[in-house]
């Protein structure tokens, strides 16, 4: 392991035995937790995760910021999203700060601070790249952020034949994937985060109009009848 982020032997006198400590630490923490919508349809914006990143650091250590998510969608157990179709569901991916530390996405008051227009996702995986040097990502030591990441739904997903899809926040750097990343503000340097476990949503389905009334105006459907 590398000398920055050391592991500790230790002999035990009294029987012999050497332990090996991992380190577990790190120079940031994102911790992320599941907000829950349950569907979302064309217009909607669909919250997904919650997380916080920390700054790991010592008091008067320079800034830490996000620099990005690794995001990863299916469409069934074990199938990617594949092509332009994230186009067509979404208008943009956004970031949104719990401005009000409410734990709870309300557009109203939590400002987007950041997002991306996709266009295509390559098996299944989404980079969400943030802006260098912005404010809005910006953690010092001592003070945590926290964030929404939020599925803006495009008028245009009631044209794309998926029932649900799935999201996963990747954070486990032992997968051997690209993770979401945190940086040294000043020096642009990619930092060692805490052990963490990819998060992935619930089964998010879309509730899309696809009988020609896109638009969800119910007002030409006829009553209901036993």
């Amino acid at each position: 392991r590398l000398l920055t982020h050391p592991d500790v032997a230790a002999v035990s006198f009294s029987d012999s035995e050497v332990a090996w400590f991992e380190n577990r630490g790190g120079q940031a923490a994102i911790s992320a937790v599941l907000t829950g919508s349950g569907g979302g349809g064309p217009g909607d914006l669909v919250d997904v995760f919650r997380f916080t990143v920390t700054h790991r650091g010592r008091s008067g250590d320079s800034p830490v910021e996000l620099s990005r998510l690794e995001l990863y969608f299916e469409t069934a157990p074990g199938v990617p999203m594949t092509g332009s179709v994230v186009g067509d569901l979404f208008d943009a991916i956004s970031l949104h700060e719990d401005a009000d530390h409410s734990g709870t996405f309300d557009p109203a008051t939590e400002p987007k601070c950041c997002w991306i227009v996709p266009t295509t996702v390559i098996d299944g995986t989404m980079p969400f790249t943030m802006f260098d040097g912005s404010d809005n990502v910006r953690v010092e030591h001592g003070t945590p952020r926290t964030y929404f990441i939020v599925l803006e739904m495009a008028a245009t997903a009631a044209s794309v034949d998926i029932a649900q899809i799935r999201v996963t926040l990747r954070l486990d750097p032992a997968s051997g994937l690209e993770v979401s990343q945190v940086e040294d503000r000043a020096h642009d340097i990619v930092l060692d985060l805490e052990p963490a476990s990819d998060l992935s949503s619930d089964w998010i389905s879309l509730w899309i109009f696809a009988d020609g009334f896109e638009s969800g105006d119910l007002s030409q459907w006829s009553d209901s009848v036993p």
